[in-house]
């Protein structure tokens, strides 16, 4: 297997393996659990086409914070799915004090994520 293909079925798997954990707490009436989910897909997503990008010298990471870490694929998806990780354990903590809230909470991100996700296809297609 060439090292490229390599690095990439290990970032997809990486992030499935988030996606796979969020699925098995799943219960398909709670709109909650809905919003992780969808959060969880959107993450996956914006990794994704954050690293295509990249790669394929199409665009950027536009996070200050997170630019550097592209320089290596492995470390940026790492840090990835650990900040996903960890606002998906927040969200689920502050969800048992405040449901509805949290709920809100949740959807405000998935939407951000979704608008970023947009972004990114965006600066794709039009780099081509």
């Amino acid at each position: 297997m060439k090292a490229k293909t390599f690095r990439r079925s290990s970032i997809w798997a990486a992030l499935f393996a988030l996606l796979v954990c969020d699925l098995q707490t799943a219960n398909a009436g709670d709109l909650f659990t809905a919003g992780r989910i969808a959060h969880a897909v959107l993450q996956v997503a914006d990794t994704g086409t954050t690293v295509y990008a990249i790669q394929a010298q199409r665009g950027y990471e536009a996070n200050p914070l997170m630019r550097r870490l592209t320089e290596r694929t492995i470390p940026f998806v790492a840090v990835k799915v650990a900040i996903a990780a960890g606002v998906d354990c927040a969200l689920r903590s502050y969800e048992k004090r405040h449901p509805k809230a949290a709920r809100i909470a949740t959807w405000v991100l998935v939407g951000g994520y979704a608008a970023v996700l947009a972004n990114n296809v965006r600066v794709i297609r039009r780099s081509r």
